[in-house]
């Protein structure tokens, strides 16, 4: 009997479980035992996908099902598993005759439709600053925000909290992708040896981003989505390339820093 090398990896987030499987032989990407053309439809999911080997050039070229490494040597994704999303429990409340949707209905307040009753973090839907959708965005930064309006207005005060950005953040064999926004309006790829940016605009507004393996200061281009800052208005062209505040003005750094300070 021959001898099959193989590479098995598994991560986790929350309950939420992937596990991969490398080894030889034709090529094939099947998510949840379907084709990858099939699972995903954005053609953005599927670069995130491809883009650990073709960032390293680990994989010189994909023929159909097949994957052809730098070195000549033929390798097949026999399965790829990917979990995407949560599922909040909501049932006590919906059970309380509460309104929800996929989580619990809030206001930008963080109010829920039983008087007196707030909700935030990971059981809240959410309005996507990117597209104006609602959704569940089970994210940390969002839930950190939303539990301090939450407490802010349970004690008598006045916060809101109306700009959520959908991201994630993921590392695979040493490469780090990080995502953020809506992928819509025009596309723009900037590409060098060790990074590869996209990034989806419309309206003068950065609406989303791709990044692969160059993440430092990422969160730059999240503050462009966030505070809805006109690209007309910024050095976009300097910050696809660097992300440095200064290229977003004066304007707004002057009070970050002042801030501070």
């Amino acid at each position: 009997m021959a001898i099959i090398t193989q590479y098995i990896g598994t991560g986790r987030r929350k309950k939420s479980v992937a596990r991969v499987r490398l080894l030889p032989g034709t090529g094939n990407i099947t998510v949840n035992k379907r084709d990858l053309e099939d699972f995903f439809g954005l053609e953005t999911l599927k670069m995130i996908v491809r883009a650990p080997l073709e960032l390293t050039n680990t994989a010189a070229k994909f023929d159909g099902s097949k994957a052809v490494m730098r070195s000549g040597a033929e390798v097949e994704f026999d399965v790829l598993v990917i979990a995407v999303g949560v599922r909040p429990n909501i049932s006590m409340f919906k059970d309380a005759g509460g309104e929800c949707g996929r989580a619990i209905t809030v206001d930008s307040h963080m109010r829920t439709s039983i008087p007196d009753i707030y909700a935030a973090g990971d059981c809240t839907e959410s309005i996507d600053i990117s597209c104006g959708g609602i959704k569940v965005m089970a994210l940390m930064p969002n839930a950190n925000i939303q539990g301090f309006c939450a407490g802010v207005n349970m004690a008598g005060g006045d916060k809101s909290f109306d700009n959520a950005v959908p991201m994630n953040s993921i590392g695979l064999f040493g490469c780090h992708v990080m995502s953020a926004g809506s992928y819509e309006g025009e596309r723009r790829v900037i590409k060098t040896e060790s990074c590869l940016k996209e990034f989806y605009i419309k309206d003068d507004l950065l609406k989303g981003f791709i990044i692969v393996d160059d993440t430092e200061r990422a969160g730059i281009y999240t503050s462009l989505i966030r505070n809805k800052i006109p690209l007309g208005d910024v050095d976009f062209e300097s910050l696809a390339k660097e992300p440095e505040l200064f290229a977003l003005g004066l304007d707004y750094c002057l009070p970050k820093l002042k801030g501070a300070v």
